[in-house]
């Protein structure tokens, strides 16, 4: 073995095995970036998915970026490849196909979440109005029984689109009076289309309703600019609870590394150094989900600059391209021959079975319309 450390890398690099690729066996950087970016605005038409994706990539191949350089170069792009500037030329998304082919050739794995915005809503009315501490008709064994909760998220999903409207903005004020108006309309249009239990369930969170307002208000100032009041937050949460287990299937290392983003990396920061840094535990849910705490695997989260990164580049072709296609068939506007193609490069992460690549927060019926499309495509 020692014979071997000191053979010249296989890579062409010049350089001893011990002190090239063997140094990065088993190591990877995640590089994300996201798109549909509207912070706390849950209700932007223009937008109704928020997608965070990136690239997982093996440390042995981070400085082979030359197949980026080409495709940019191919494109006639003097600078930075950005999905919302080529995704309406024909000729890159053909060229995107490749790429895409290119990079899963070289080892590299797309992971992404992507968030239905209505859906969030829903999931924030039942998560708010239904918290045990702050309501009467409940135990506090509701507080993990993600199993119900889901189930009464997809009822308060197919609510009229206006109350979703005022119960979000009642939040995102955190005015006790006007979420009591909410709390009673919610009610008793449960009441109307025969949902008694829920509608007795919201009443029930009535009587501490200026306790919780007050509750959820200190909340959101316990991150930094309001990010708890933000979508963009519970999203990246998931993407480091899916990447902690992707690095504990081989006992790989992995570093994230996202683009810039402004408002959020402050609390990005800390949302991730109090999950890395917690004693190690698990919590497992009702539908057999767990939350990791303590993590071995992911080691390290920073920041970076998509125009210094190739690498983050491509991650934002991959966000772009996802969220063009859910919102395209959201809205029944799929007719893009070179965006199913480029799907095709991605089904292994939306159906492998061993490990999580993909994670979606989205009503049944959105993800029953998404994989229709994604198998025949």
């Amino acid at each position: 073995m020692s014979n071997l450390r000191n053979q010249p890398c296989s890579c062409g690099s010049g350089l001893k095995l011990k002190k090239c690729c063997m140094e990065h066996l088993n190591k990877y950087t995640v590089f994300c970036d996201e798109t549909g970016n509207s912070g706390s605005n849950y209700l932007d038409l223009n937008q109704p998915f928020f997608v965070i994706a990136g690239w997982v990539v093996p440390n042995t191949i981070l400085k082979n970026t030359a197949f980026l350089d080409e495709c940019a170069s191919s494109l006639g792009v003097p600078g930075e490849l950005k999905s919302s500037k080529l995704l309406k030329r024909k000729k890159a998304r053909q060229e995107f196909i490749s790429l895409f082919e290119r990079l899963n050739e070289l080892g590299c794995k797309p992971v992404f979440i992507y968030a239905e915005k209505k859906y969030c809503i829903a999931a924030k009315v039942i998560e708010t109005l239904l918290d045990p501490e702050y309501n009467n008709q409940l135990d506090t064994w509701f507080t993990y029984d993600n199993v119900r909760k889901k189930a009464l998220v997809e009822k308060v999903y197919l609510f009229p689109d206006e109350q979703l409207a005022n119960f979000i903005h009642a939040y995102k004020d955190g005015d006790a009076e006007k979420m009591t108006q909410s709390i009673l309309q919610l009610s008793d249009y449960a009441n109307s289309i025969g949902l008694d239990t829920l509608s007795t369930l919201f009443k029930g969170a009535l009587s501490k309703i200026e306790s919780n307002m007050a509750s959820e208000r200190a909340a959101n100032k316990s991150l930094p600019k309001n990010a708890m009041a933000a979508i963009n937050l519970p999203v990246f949460t998931s993407l480091i609870q899916m990447i902690e287990p992707l690095g504990r299937k081989n006992n790989d290392t992995l570093t994230l590394i996202h683009d810039e983003c402004g408002p959020f990396e402050e609390a990005y920061n800390e949302i991730f150094e109090r999950f890395a840094t917690a004693a190690p535990s698990e919590r497992k849910l009702f539908d057999g989900n767990t939350i990791t705490f303590g993590f071995k695997h992911l080691k390290d989260f920073s920041f970076g600059e998509s125009d210094q990164s190739r690498w983050l580049q491509a991650a934002d072709l991959l966000a772009g391209v996802l969220g063009r296609l859910f919102d395209n068939i959201y809205y029944d506007k799929l007719q893009d021959d070179e965006l199913l193609e480029l799907v095709r490069t991605l089904i292994p992460s939306f159906f492998r079975q061993d490990i999580n690549l993909s994670n979606s927060i989205c009503s049944n019926s959105t993800r029953d319309k998404i994989y229709e499309v994604i198998p025949s495509s």
